[in-house]
């Protein structure tokens, strides 16, 4: 199981989302949700 490496891409992939589109609640919560993990 590569569980370690998923979450690095979701980590990846949340802060990429977030670069781009910063005033998204949602994703702010959905990113505070991976770095608590």
């Amino acid at each position: 199981m590569d569980v370690a490496v998923d979450y690095d891409y979701l980590n990846h992939a949340t802060y990429m989302s977030l670069s781009y589109s910063p005033k998204t609640d949602q994703a702010k919560t959905f990113a505070a949700s991976i770095a608590t993990l």
